[in-house]
């Protein structure tokens, strides 16, 4: 009797989860095995798709904006068909509540979505039963696959300005708005933003970007369950790491290396309770750190070893984390390293003390554990230290002691020139944030040099300090500021002088970038310049900067529009 060959029927495997990219991926991986793969991304759809077809496995991403995972795993538990129905559960490590209320409510496995591949899936799929009853030809599979991937890679990198315009935007609204229903609904928008913008990082090794995007999701979830968790430290947290995700992924178009290393982080804190907490938090994002709890101690170490991360306490006995913050940007070692501080206060004043000391960032106590993590990925992640770069034009050899004095000011890298036309040519290369000029030079004056800088494009604000005589005049000065100089330095250099000019070019620039920040993040119409605020609702430009900063408009007409306002008044008589 002639046998007649029946094909096995293929195991279906049901995936939910909004993550396009990842789960394309997740598809043409099982696909490959001989498996059949649906995707739904929402509650309903999702046990509607269960009572219909036969599934024998669900992968479900515990971290689905707007949707209740944990009552998606009930319900499913509750139909009768589906008791022992395997569940593998996408976890974020920071999220450790979420993990359990899940593994409570049914999921058979969890696993970090960041940290595991398809391949590692499919082999966790065999240890629960479900294995492949055919395979399909694998013949150039593996080729398409790649291909897809790099094709998929160039989609995410491509489709990031507008996501990462809408992200911003959604900050804004977050931010401008005190009622919690409003600033939950920005977190939930700036929840979907991140997983567009990051989507199928972790499966496309995207390390770093996987990494930020799984801290902050994190972070975002916490504040919209619980938005009292709110603070302003929490606030300039997300805004830190918003931009840190748009430099990294604008690293990753750039084929920029995307592999970590362990860094070296150090805390200092002499209470036992916060040290131990800084450091668990840091343990969620896989860092690890050595602490101490005598300033002393500390320094006595940073003069020896190098340092990626260093958190401080400001507070402590025998020496506060301010006066070994300045010391330790005199010691070669870590002079540019970032510095955090952890402290009770998150005034004004207390973040412009950190900064004047030579502090990066600070982080106010009690802080959220993900804060923290957010807040190390953040500084770690960075291209370079914030700290700005000097430049020193000096009119002769004698200079060098005072590029010493320079150096160990403030920490700052030093960029030493001889002369006005050397000085452009280098700065032109490699703009710095700060400049420290002579006035009179060979080749080039230090006002010429200075108005070649403010006249540079596309170059950000930078703080130039002019060297001058002691017997410099009253017109000279005016002549020197309309210039375009912010600051001057009277000659013999005084090393107390010079701190005290670089923490305010410091504080400058860091005021800088701030304005910058929120320049970049302002909806505005491109039509008649209103602004866009959190209430959905279209604002003169006065009215709301008059909201925003106090200040007052007076109003004027410039020739053009007198010109053109008077042709039109011809025309209408």
């Amino acid at each position: 009797m002639k046998k007649i060959f029946t094909p096995a029927k293929k195991k279906s495997i049901l995936i939910v989860d909004d993550d396009q990219f990842a789960t394309h991926i997740y598809q043409e991986k099982l696909g490959a095995q001989g498996f059949k793969v649906e995707v739904t991304r929402e509650f309903d759809s999702t046990l509607q798709t269960l009572k219909k077809e036969v599934v024998d496995l669900v992968i479900l991403d515990l971290c689905l904006p707007g949707i209740n995972v944990v009552e998606l795993i009930k319900n499913i538990r509750s139909e009768s068909a589906m008791p022992s129905l395997p569940i593998i559960a996408f976890s974020n490590p920071y999220l450790s509540n979420l993990t359990r209320a899940a593994v409570e409510a049914g999921a058979t496995k969890f696993v970090a979505k960041v940290n595991n591949t398809p391949e590692q899936i499919i082999e966790l799929m065999r240890e629960l039963g479900v294995s492949a009853t055919s395979r399909v030809s694998v013949s150039g599979a593996i080729e398409e696959l790649e291909t897809n991937q790099e094709e998929l890679a160039s989609k995410l990198l491509i489709n990031r300005p507008e996501t990462l315009a809408k992200l911003r935007a959604s900050y804004q609204n977050f931010t401008r708005t005190e009622r919690e229903d409003l600033r939950r609904t920005a977190l939930l928008q700036m929840h979907r933003q991140l997983r567009l913008l990051a989507g199928g990082a972790s499966v496309l090794a995207f390390q770093k970007i996987a990494q930020m995007s799984t801290a902050l999701e994190a972070l975002l979830i916490e504040l919209y369950t619980e938005p009292a968790k709110i603070t302003s430290s929490v606030v300039r947290t997300v805004a830190h790491s918003i931009e840190t995700m748009a430099s990294l992924i604008d690293r990753a178009a750039n084929s920029q290396d995307q592999v970590t290393r362990s860094p070296k982080i150090l805390v200092v804190d002499d209470e036992i309770i916060s040290r131990e907490m800084v450091c668990s938090a840091l343990g969620r994002a896989d860092l690890h750190a050595k602490s101490l709890d005598d300033a002393l101690a500390a320094q006595r170490l940073l003069e020896e070893e190098h340092f990626d991360l260093i958190f401080l306490d400001v507070e402590m006995p025998g020496q506060t984390g301010l006066e070994l913050c300045v010391k330790i940007r005199a010691m070669e070692p870590n002079r540019t390293t970032p510095i955090v501080f952890v402290t009770s206060h998150s005034d004004f004043g207390s973040r412009a003390q950190s900064t004047l000391s030579g502090g990066n960032d600070f982080i106010a106590k009690p802080f959220l554990l993900v804060e923290l993590a957010v807040k190390a990925l953040t500084w770690l992640f960075k291209e370079s230290s914030q700290l700005p770069s000097t430049a020193t034009v000096k009119n002769g050899v004698s200079a060098k002691a005072d590029d010493h004095k320079l150096q160990v000011g403030m920490g700052h890298e030093v960029v030493v020139t001889r002369s006005g036309t050397e000085a452009w040519e280098t700065f032109d290369r490699a703009p710095v944030r700060v400049v420290v000029s002579d006035w009179m030079m060979p080749g080039m004056d230090g006002l010429e040099f200075c108005h070649r800088v403010r006249g540079r494009p596309d170059t950000p604000y930078i703080y130039f300090i002019l060297l001058t005589a002691l017997d410099t005049g009253a017109e000279n000065y005016d002549l020197a500021t309309k210039a375009g100089i912010d600051d001057f330095l009277t000659k013999p250099l005084d090393a107390i002088a010079i701190q005290m000019r670089l923490r305010v070019a410091d504080r400058i620039l860091w005021f800088t970038r701030e304005v910058h920040q929120l320049k970049q993040l302002i909806p505005i119409c491109a039509y008649c310049h209103k602004i866009h605020t959190a209430t959905d609702y279209w604002e003169r430009f006065e009215t709301y900067i008059k909201q925003q900063t106090g200040s007052e408009f007076s109003h004027g007409i410039c020739p053009e529009c007198l010109e053109a306002e008077t042709a039109k008044l011809k025309c209408a008589s």
